[in-house]
């Protein structure tokens, strides 16, 4: 599951959201 799209630089989530840049 990656959430992680670099189309989004507006959503810095990524680093404050580990939950979200977990596999």
């Amino acid at each position: 599951m990656y959430h992680i799209l670099p189309q989004i630089p507006q959503k810095p989530n990524t680093m404050l959201g580990p939950s979200h840049c977990q596999p």
